[in-house]
């Protein structure tokens, strides 16, 4: 499957009569940058006008809500610039598509009758094995691997961080200098995934 590269990623370009303009609404992409917090629309649009500004980008308006990002301008080559710098933050589009087959095995009603009979309407344990037999999980894109790497390598350095601070206060003396003895939890228990 070949692809054209969309160069106005991570937004999508729209041609109208007097201007051009380029709308996003995958918010996803800028997980990374706006972490716990969120972006959306409006999110989005701040860092765009930052980034105009720090730039030296002319010519460019927003009309932004908050659940689609919206730029516009006169001069296209304008909103490819705009584009550009966002796509230093969010990635290259390759790093988001998919390249493994996650079509189902079966013709698509096949692949509905099982579901439907495995999971919807009953519990037809055959219906459930053949289903996910022949319909693979959906694929994960580059860095949604990459975020679960990271996910879970945080986790694992909780877990051990919260282990030491137990033995820690387990190995302490109390002013009193009574020796208090704890069990500390056992060092498998936290590096299990």
């Amino acid at each position: 499957m070949t692809t054209t590269e969309n160069k106005f990623f991570p937004c999508m370009f729209v041609e109208h009569e007097e201007y051009n303009s380029v709308i996003l609404s995958d918010f996803h992409y800028f997980d990374n940058y706006f972490g716990d917090k969120g972006g959306g629309g409006y999110s989005v649009e701040k860092l765009a006008k930052k980034m105009v500004k720090e730039n030296g980008i002319k010519g460019i308006k927003f009309d932004s809500e908050a659940g689609m990002f919206c730029a516009y301008s006169a001069e296209t080559e304008k909103l490819i610039e705009l584009c550009q710098l966002l796509r230093k933050i969010v990635g290259n589009e390759k790093d988001y598509i998919v390249t493994e087959n996650t079509k189902p095995l079966i013709p698509l009603d096949k692949a509905e009758e099982l579901l439907i009979k495995g999971f919807v309407q009953g519990t037809d344990k055959a219906s459930q094995e053949e289903f996910l037999k022949q319909v693979p999980y959906p694929s994960l894109t580059n860095k949604q691997s990459d975020y679960l790497q990271l996910s879970k390598t945080e986790q694992r350095l909780k877990r051990f961080t919260l282990q030491n601070e137990l033995t820690q206060r387990h190995e302490q003396k109390p002013e009193n200098g009574i020796i208090i003895y704890l069990t500390p939890i056992p060092l498998p228990y936290f590096l299990k995934q």
